[in-house]
C-alpha cells in the first residue's frame, strides 16, 4: 500500500526501542519504524499499515494512495 505525506521525510514509530533486563544485564530490544522518502511510503507490512491508518495524522497530513471505488465500478459497467 502506498502512503503520501505532506512532510517529505516524516518518520513514524510503530514500536519503540526498549531496554529489557535478561539475567541481570540490560539488553536493547530494537523497535520498528517507517520512514517516508520524498513524501511517499510503499509498504506491505500489515502492522505498519494498521498503525498508519489509525494515526491521528491520517486524513490530515498523511493519505493512502488507493484507487477510487467509483472508478472501479465504471470499469465494470463498461
Amino acid at each position: 500500500m502506498k502512503f503520501i505525506n505532506k512532510y517529505p521525510d516524516k518518520r513514524y514509530v510503530i514500536t519503540p526501542t526498549t531496554t529489557v533486563e535478561v539475567a541481570g544485564r540490560p539488553i536493547t530490544k530494537p523497535g520498528k519504524s517507517v520512514q517516508f522518502s520524498n513524501g511517499e511510503l510503499d509498504t506491505n507490512d500489515k502492522e505498519a499499515i494498521t498503525h498508519l491508518k489509525n494515526h491521528i495524522d491520517f486524513g490530515v497530513s498523511m493519505f493512502a494512495d488507493e484507487p477510487r471505488k467509483d472508478a472501479e465500478t465504471k470499469k465494470d459497467t463498461e
